[in-house]
């Protein structure tokens, strides 16, 4: 099923993205852990700025968003998803004006240090290694095409051997002639490898060497 999707052409886009996922995901992994550190480590900074605030120490609505770590981190996940994050700055920037700025700046930094740039980085890894996949199997291809056409000469060439008329075990210009235009399996085999009659002395120049 995987190869037959691989060689449907509306699906190699979305093949090129699924393995694209598969094949970062050790990066994705450490990204991850990178921006879980990263959220932690602005949420020890959240409790101790806003929720330990002499203004919002008895607050329950800071407390409630910012009254531990765990609190913290999930209010400051809700913010890097852009989930109503206002809905929680504005009312704490309203009830303590003088903690204000140290509010506005934590959420703008969580927003342009995760969202911006970390959140970016999980896309730029997949996409890249997406397109890494693409240029793989690009390259398998085009070995498989040239992989194929060496066969196929190689199998005229063993042809050319059985149809050498006098038997001599060489092949003359004029049984090569006769052959491409009297035997039907030569023809054949010349329009299997796309070989036009332009081409058919170079041919020979190459089985002659």
């Amino acid at each position: 099923l995987v190869r037959m999707v691989r060689t449907v052409k509306w699906f190699r886009i979305f093949w090129s993205l699924i393995q694209g996922i598969l094949d970062s995901g050790r990066t994705l992994l450490w990204t991850y852990i990178l921006i879980g550190q990263v959220l932690y480590v602005f949420s020890i900074f959240a409790v101790h700025l806003i929720a330990r605030a002499d203004d919002l120490y008895e607050d329950p609505f800071t407390q409630e968003y910012f009254g531990d770590v765990p609190k913290a981190l999930i209010t400051l996940f809700q913010t890097v998803t852009l989930d109503s994050w206002t809905a929680v700055a504005r009312p704490i920037m309203k009830t303590s004006p003088r903690t204000a700025p140290v509010v506005c700046t934590l959420f703008i930094l969580v927003i342009m240090v995760v969202t911006l740039v970390l959140m970016n980085l999980v896309t730029a890894v997949i996409v890249n290694n997406a397109f890494d996949r693409k240029q793989q199997d690009t390259d398998l291809q085009a070995k498989q095409k040239v992989e194929k056409t060496k066969s196929e000469i190689e199998e005229l060439r063993t042809l050319f051997v059985e149809i050498d008329v006098d038997g001599s075990g060489v092949l003359s210009k004029e049984e090569y002639d006769q052959a491409l235009e009297t035997n039907e399996r030569v023809r054949q085999k010349f329009e299997i490898l796309q070989i036009s009659k332009n081409e058919r002395d170079e041919i020979w120049k190459l089985l002659d060497t």
